[in-house]
């Protein structure tokens, strides 16, 4: 067979996986029509991980490599799951803050066939972001009286600041959301002003950051005072491809304090941690080219930690739980180094490790 037919025999395997691929997202609509019937998340991580089982298992049969084959299961996965947004009722949603989260919320809503418009107080970032993200740049005061649904991607300053002052009583009416990551003082606010300002209040805390592919994630909604019946608020969020997860504030700063604050508290400390290790034990160079998948692993954690230092250190101030959770960080790290040296002989414990760092400074 010469290179040609050989080749021709390519493209048509080429176009056979493609229309197989297009099969199963027919499939995966019907799918996504029985599930929104039934009130039936986008998402299920068990049905998922029986693919991803199947997937791998047959790739080992037919001498596929294993990383391939897990390469193309989470493509087709993630796809199937964005083929399955559905939307019966469409609503205007105005998104004040052109920041990461902001933009990340437009391209969802607006893949989900919402109506999108962005707005803020520096017309220039807005329109920006509206390109970036697929929505609709508006100035702020048409925005807010356009929109069925305000989204405030704003931080706690912001909120509490002067700026939200003078856009407050243009929410009269309206169903107001916004996205901190911390509940507490900024929910008792919001539901304050919402009565005196007669808007309805919904709480809400997307748990994923403004690098995710956020179809099938998760979303905290935390109803007030103010909000009524939240059906439509689910809904909404549901037809963005979300787990909705319904709270109260308490719960959630709690929750937080363990998913968030421990966390980012011991991947800070980590990073210092290598870093500090690497100088005392003068292996700076050899740990840049001695580093094993866990190690890189991690390190990509902590590099997309400290990116976000600004809502990392937000959360670490302004969570009321946070300080609790440091100190049974700390606690549990001084109950295992103790436990860790009963069982081990230590010969060089005694002796004193001397960071260069530290020891040129003084």
């Amino acid at each position: 067979m010469s290179l040609e037919e050989l080749r021709a025999k390519i493209d048509e395997i080429d176009y056979q996986i493609l229309y197989l691929i297009s099969q199963r997202f027919l499939i995966s609509r019907k799918i996504a029509e029985i599930k929104n019937r039934l009130g039936l998340s986008i998402k299920d991580e068990a049905r998922e991980a029986e693919v991803l089982r199947n997937w791998v298992e047959s790739s080992r049969r037919l001498g596929v490599p294993e990383e391939l084959a897990r390469e193309l299961v989470n493509s087709i996965l993630y796809y199937s799951k964005r083929v399955q947004l559905t939307n019966s009722s469409p609503k205007r949603v105005t998104i004040v803050g052109y920041g990461g989260m902001g933009k990340a919320l437009a391209k969802l809503l607006t893949l989900a066939e919402h109506k999108v418009v962005i707005t803020g107080r520096n017309s220039a970032k807005a329109e920006e972001a509206a390109r970036e993200s697929g929505g609709v740049y508006m100035p702020q005061s048409e925005a807010l009286e356009w929109g069925d649904y305000v989204i405030l991607a704003l931080p706690p300053e912001a909120i509490k600041g002067d700026y939200f002052s003078s856009l407050k009583t243009a929410l009269r009416g309206k169903t107001v959301m916004d996205v901190l990551s911390v509940k507490g003082d900024n929910f008792d606010f919001l539901e304050r002003v919402s009565v005196e300002e007669s808007f309805r209040f919904v709480s809400t805390h997307p748990l994923f950051g403004p690098q995710s592919s956020p179809i099938g994630e998760e979303i905290v909604v935390i109803p007030s005072k103010t909000s009524g019946d939240i059906s439509d608020v689910i809904a909404f969020w549901r037809s963005a491809g979300l787990s909705v997860v319904v709270s109260d504030p308490e719960k959630h700063d709690k929750a937080m304090a363990v998913v968030q604050v421990l966390s980012h508290f011991y991947l800070l400390a980590l990073k210092e941690g290598y870093d500090k290790l690497a100088r005392v034990l003068g292996v700076e160079k050899e740990v840049e080219v001695m580093r094993t998948v866990t190690f890189k692993d991690l390190m990509r954690v902590i590099n997309r930690v400290i990116s976000q230092e600004d809502v990392v250190m937000e959360i670490q101030n302004g969570n009321p739980y946070a300080f609790i959770a440091r100190r049974v960080g700390i606690e549990t790290i001084s109950e295992l180094f103790a436990r860790l040296g009963e069982n081990a002989l230590h010969p060089q414990e005694g002796s004193r490790l001397v960071d260069p760092k530290r020891e040129d400074k003084q």
